[in-house]
């Protein structure tokens, strides 16, 4: 029996797929039917600005817009019902701390920062194609085993293991 860490196997899938993006040197793109405006800190916004090239290849679209302030045109198509607004100020904080955490070029930082904030969450309900895909998808990785970050995104039960967890 294999079991599945469905958030962990996703954030896999989403990591490998953002690294691609980086390596081709193109992000895709789902144009926002209404911008949102973003103020940021300072430093956020300076930190923003250097990095604008690697996050447009995640898939953001956005342009400076006041003091500290940007607007968000265009989103990556993964992020599903997540706020836009919300999820890129968490791909900042994450990729802060990644960075203060560990030593990781740009691109992969954002690359894992990205997957850990869009990856399916435990709790949610996934449906039997979503689950299929995940399935099929993990498995298609170079690396299935693990995050990026080193957690198991599977284990396989063998029926000796399953005796002997009621031993």
């Amino acid at each position: 029996m294999v079991l599945i860490d469905q958030s962990a196997a996703h954030e896999r899938i989403l990591y490998e797929r953002y690294l691609e993006r980086f390596s081709q040197n193109q992000g895709v793109s789902q144009s926002c039917l209404f911008p949102s405006q973003l103020s940021l800190s300072p430093a956020d916004f300076d930190l923003v600005i250097t990095m604008k090239n690697e996050i447009q290849k995640l898939g953001f679209e956005f342009d400076p817009f006041g003091k500290n302030c940007i607007v968000i045109n265009g989103v990556p198509p993964e992020i599903g019902k997540l706020s836009k607004k919300d999820l890129f100020e968490d791909l900042i904080e994450q990729f802060k701390m990644n960075q203060s955490e560990i030593t990781l070029n740009k691109s992969e930082n954002l690359a894992r920062s990205m997957a850990r904030r869009t990856a399916v969450k435990i709790s949610e309900k996934l449906s039997e194609e979503e689950i299929s895909k995940i399935f099929d998808l993990l498995f298609a990785c170079k690396q299935p085993n693990y995050t990026p970050d080193g957690q198991a995104t599977f284990v396989v039960l063998t029926v000796d293991k399953i005796i002997s967890l009621f031993n």
